[in-house]
């Protein structure tokens, strides 16, 4: 019955038809059919020149992968919601038998599970696009994930049992959560707490045995979560530098934490920020039956799990209310805990705490009337979501409404329709060409790197990434991964001023601009007369023109490959900042290259100024993937720079393979560098603001013969690898290891229940 409901509420939360669920850090992923595979792919070209990809979601994906292959956009919608509280309700169901002796009040196990997957935290999150992200797939998972540490260290005889097996499932795939990496540093933290409070408390027993369990389940979690955790090391590496080196200052770090807290105030009050009736006043209740357990029941476990509940709400607010800002500034910037910026990291938690507190009141108490006021209580905290019991929590209930607006009257919701014109910029394009699409003009309303689309009242991440077959370089994100925002320069420019941006957009591999129409007028009237002089000027030519966007393409003279060597080198002191001054002087040119000394430090940039392109010298590519470009280079004998128009990382990297004489370019295998020879990271500079450069010494590397062909006239041919490769190396290691564990522990499970019933059967027949 409780399931039948939960499907319900599901489809009756199915947005109007044509309309998508989306805004703010998510929005329903469209064309996933031409999208899906890129998830196992360490690097992402979608936006603009590139960032570290989300293989964390692969998992989460494929369902609505095969459903948008289905083209059910509804039931995709359905799917959303339904796995969301489905297995909120399940997981919470099943980890009761691990946390009280007796189970036989089934009827109230249902009533606290319901509780869990519908209560005053799911609301707020499922009436925001945020309960449709990967991230918060964490949630339903946590009960069971806690009840199976619990019963193992506590009641395991054998180290491999049934549990075990189920602790793996459930690990590898709550670990899709850990696309954001704070939410994997939240449930350390919180489950060494919980180990921690059991050993303290003598809730486990100290011994050689518990020990070992530990050992067991820290190694399963490890080998179930590797495929997601592998490919990330290397990115918190980096972050970790950047940290450090005072790149990322603490200052910051601290203001962001402040800003996105959830004061003390709003987690009691929960869903009355939004609507001070009655009914959402409910919602209090359960802090309030919370406060009265701890009092009346004060078993060992119970009071773990309400001193984890108030160090959830502690760190959730960052303890601003109790304590001054210099006490508490300290703790949560320390390495690894300052990921938990946001109070939802925290937050998350809190739901299952308090309910486990109350569920353990509940079975301890004799009084009838206590016992009714419980279900009575639980009853009034669901109907605080009614929104949710009655299909409006994203038409009439977003926290973009004021009171009395819906989703066709306010100015912006969490629910769109994506226009149509966006899906036919790619019957204008080839999709087989390597180039970008520069984005036009800057229209920053809310937050960097969001889109404010206000003619289909759409606030947050660009979902047109999704539709469009190129890359789109957008002004409202930084230039990847420097600071220097040059979408605002350009729009309070005039139009000689910013003639730059042709250059900008040679160095970035654009080959067409697409302006938005569709944003707030005050950025059209700041930049329209800019974009008509490019055209009188035949700089750009319009391809198309509706509501939404115009689309034009570049002048074919500042088009630069993906993969160039430049005529023209510049070494400049000069800052970021200072780039469109910069860009300003090659107006007449695209062969040329910026290094800035400040983004190379550490490195001999001199050596660029020692570099030269011979007009003999030939250039091919390949695309091979996302994270695997060949390049070919003919008739080459002095040194020279190359720069790849991808994203700088530090796990780019280039190396030297044999090279044979053929028409074309091969795939290649995906162990063929490990033969190869590397270019050292000595030679690794960053290009252009942005892009990674490799200086190339064919005279150096030709040494050994085997790699290259030497030509009659003393010149090379030889070919190049550029490679994302121990971050993707990471993510195959991590996803067989993870696999072939799931294999095993389904195989495990399945052969143990078979058994089972071999012995039950075995039991029932009659004896002769």
């Amino acid at each position: 019955m409780s399931i039948l409901v939960l499907a319900l509420i599901s489809y009756l939360n199915i947005p109007p038809k044509g309309y998508l669920i989306g805004g703010g850090d998510f929005y329903q992923r469209s064309y996933l059919r031409d999208n899906y595979f890129n998830f196992f792919f360490t690097w992402s070209e979608k936006i603009g020149v590139g960032h570290i990809s989300d293989v964390q979601y692969a998992v989460f994906f494929l369902p609505f992968y095969i459903l948008d292959l289905l083209d059910n956009v509804a039931a995709q919608q359905f799917l959303f919601m339904f796995i969301f509280i489905f297995l909120s309700f399940i997981s919470f169901y099943l980890s009761q038998r691990y946390f009280v002796n007796n189970n036989s009040e089934k009827k109230y196990s249902y009533l606290f599970s319901l509780l869990y997957a519908i209560n005053p935290f799911t609301f707020s999150v499922l009436r925001t696009s945020a309960g449709y992200h990967p991230f918060f797939f964490l949630y339903p998972f946590i009960p069971l994930f806690f009840g199976l540490i619990y019963s193992y260290l506590k009641n395991a005889q054998n180290y491999i049992n049934k549990e075990l097996a189920v602790f793996i499932i459930v690990s590898f795939f709550l670990s899709v959560s850990f696309g954001n990496f704070a939410f994997f540093i939240s449930l350390f933290v919180f489950v060494s707490l919980f180990c921690f409070f059991l050993i303290l408390t003598n809730e486990v027993n100290i011994s050689k045995k518990t020990f070992l369990k530990f050992a067991v389940l820290l190694l399963s979690f490890i080998f179930s979560t590797l495929y997601n955790v592998a490919s990330q090391i290397p990115l918190m590496l980096v972050l970790n530098r950047q940290i450090s080196n005072s790149e990322i200052p603490l200052a910051d770090i601290w203001s962001w934490m402040t800003y996105q807290r959830l004061s003390l105030q709003t987690q009691v009050l929960f869903n009355t920020d939004y609507d001070k009736s009655a009914v959402f006043l409910f919602s209090t209740v359960l802090f309030m039956l919370f406060i009265a357990s701890m009092i009346y029941y004060k078993s060992r476990l119970s009071r773990i799990m309400s001193i984890l509940a108030v160090i959830s709400i502690f760190v959730t607010s960052k303890g601003l209310e109790i304590f001054p800002s210099w006490v508490v500034k300290p703790i949560f910037t320390l390495p690894l805990i300052n990921s938990l910026r946001t109070g939802n990291k925290s937050y998350i938690f809190l739901p299952f705490f308090i309910l486990i507190v109350l569920l353990l009141c509940y079975r301890s108490t004799k009084e009838t009337i206590v016992k009714y006021l419980f279900i009575l209580s639980s009853i009034l905290i669901i109907l605080s979501c009614f929104p949710l019991l009655n299909g409006k929590i994203l038409t009439n209930y977003s926290p973009y409404y004021a009171k009395d607006e819906n989703y066709l009257t306010a100015k912006y919701t969490f629910i769109f329709h994506l226009p149509k014109p966006y899906v036919n910029i790619n019957k204008a394009i080839n999709p087989n060409e390597q180039n970008r699409i520069l984005v036009l003009p800057y229209s920053v309303i809310n937050s960097v790197g969001w889109m404010n689309y206000t003619n289909w009242k759409y606030v947050g991440v660009d979902p047109v990434i999704s539709l469009v077959n190129k890359p789109l370089v957008n002004p409202n994100y930084y230039l990847y991964p420097s600071t220097w925002n040059y979408g605002e320069l350009w729009n309070r420019q005039s139009e000689e001023e910013s003639l730059w941006i042709f250059p900008f957009a040679s160095i970035t591999n654009s080959k067409y601009i697409l302006y938005h129409k569709d944003v707030d007028p005050q950025f059209i009237d700041q930049t329209m007369d800019k974009i008509k002089y490019y055209q009188k000027l035949g700089l750009i030519s319009k391809i198309q023109e509706n509501n939404y966007f115009i689309f034009y393409k570049i002048n074919e003279k500042f088009f630069v490959p993906r993969v160039y060597v430049p005529k023209k080198v510049t070494v400049t002191d000069k800052r970021i900042e200072d780039f469109a001054e910069l860009l300003g002087n090659e107006i007449q040119t695209n062969d040329f290259a910026v290094y800035f000394t400040e983004q190379n430090l550490g490195k001999n940039t001199s050596l660029l100024e020692k570099t030269s392109s011979s007009v003999k010298s030939k250039f091919e590519f390949k695309r091979i993937n996302p994270v695997k470009i060949r390049i070919a280079a003919h008739n080459v004998k002095d040194s020279f720079p190359i720069i790849f128009s991808e994203g700088f990382h530090d796990e780019w990297k280039a190396y030297l393979v044999k090279t044979e004489k053929r028409t074309s370019l091969p795939a290649g295998n995906i162990l063929e560098t490990l033969t190869g020879k590397g270019i050292g990271e000595d030679k690794h500079f960053k290009a252009n603001g942005y892009a990674n450069s490799w200086i190339i010494n064919p005279v150096e590397l030709c040494i050994d013969t085997k790699f290259c062909r030497k030509n009659s006239d003393g010149t090379y041919d030889m070919e190049l690898i550029f490679e994302f490769h121990r971050p993707q190396m990471l993510f195959y290691t991590g996803l067989i290891i993870s696999g072939i564990t799931l294999l095993i522990s389904l195989i495990y499970l399945i052969r143990k229940n078979m058994l089972k019933k071999i012995r039950k059967n075995h039991r029932n027949v009659p004896k002769v």
